[in-house]
């Protein structure tokens, strides 16, 4: 069944019990890991992760996994990133299994109407699809004002205009600034601030995406020195050490699905041409050349090491800013 533009962000916020499959696609890919991430939240359960390629040659593990009982008898979520029209059997497999068991969740990139999996997805009851365009100047307006009123945050016009000139149409450097302008507001859901544009200006809305990004380009390359650096400047501008391993992982989430194609035989440079938005010129080389430097059981222990760290972060009494620091230094100085 399709999940209407209209309906996407209620379904995202309530996915229905209902769904065994839930397919999240488009060439927003920004988009598509936002409602990845935020359908997984609400799901809940431990996540599994499956690789797009192994499912191609074996469709069945997948049904397998959703009538498994875990060793707790705890709900599962089974995530498939980077997923293609060669996982379509393994998701008609999992609909035609007896109803039940663990939830699916597939991040895919732009499939056209033609896609079985795509269609399989948008006719099965049992199934969702829904998917990512980048938007316009319009919707990326009222996604400003949406997502800043769940911070707490109730945006004048003209800062909204600022804020979407700023940062559109990337949604995870979006949520960045608002968090930004959330904490300097000490705006909450239960304690709303008016945001105006000398807010906005104070706080420069994306003048630090440079430096953040440079962070970032550093953890792929592994130069360990070129982190500390870009860190150690950041750090002094008062950027948040969770701000920063969300960027990190915003980017590690675009390798592991490029990463996942070149597994399934696509050139590097292919894979990273599928990036949408498309990756700026200058981020090229260097994303080219981490999909080569980096395999996808490395991308997946890098992000579960910076999900385990902001976790620790928000327990009490924990060191807070420092387990940033070292989460995303290890990143850039792997253990040999």
């Amino acid at each position: 069944m399709i999940v209407k533009p209209a309906e996407a962000d209620r379904f995202a916020a309530a996915p229905p019990a209902s769904a065994r499959l839930i397919l999240v696609y488009g060439p927003d890919t920004a988009g598509v890991a936002d409602f990845g991430a935020r359908i997984a939240a609400k799901l809940g359960g431990e996540r599994v992760e499956f690789d797009a390629r192994a499912l191609r040659a074996e469709p069945g593990r997948l049904a397998d996994a959703a009538a498994a009982v875990s060793m707790f008898g705890d709900r599962q979520l089974l995530r498939v990133g980077g997923a293609d029209d060669g996982v379509t059997e393994a998701a008609a497999l999992l609909l035609a299994s007896a109803d039940g068991g663990h939830p699916a969740l597939m991040l895919a990139g732009d499939l056209k109407r033609t896609s079985p999996l795509r269609k399989l997805a948008e006719s099965h009851p049992a199934a969702r699809a829904l998917a990512c365009y980048p938007p316009d100047a319009r919707a990326f307006a009222a996604l400003v004002r949406d997502q800043a009123k769940a911070l707490g945050l109730n945006a004048d016009p003209a800062a909204v205009a600022l804020i979407a000139a700023a940062t559109a149409p990337e949604r995870g450097l979006l949520a960045q600034e608002l968090e930004k302008l959330a904490l300097y507001l000490d705006a909450a859901p239960e304690r709303p601030r008016r945001l105006d544009p000398d807010a906005v200006r104070t706080v420069g809305a994306g003048e630090g995406a440079a430096e953040v990004d440079s962070l970032v380009d550093s953890l792929l390359a592994r130069d360990g020195k070129r982190a500390a650096a870009a860190l150690a400047r950041l750090e002094a501008e008062g950027e948040s050490g969770i701000g920063l391993m969300r960027a990190a992982q915003r980017r590690l989430a675009q390798l592991a699905d490029a990463r996942a194609a070149v597994d399934q035989g696509q050139t590097p440079e292919a894979a990273a041409d599928s990036i949408r938005p498309p990756l700026f010129w200058k981020a090229k080389p260097g994303f080219v050349a981490a999909l080569k430097r980096w395999r996808s059981p490395e991308v997946a222990a890098a992000r579960s090491a910076l999900l385990a760290a902001e976790r620790a972060i928000k327990a009490p009494q924990s060191a807070g800013e420092r387990l940033a620091t070292e989460a995303l230094l290890a990143i850039a100085t792997p253990r040999r």
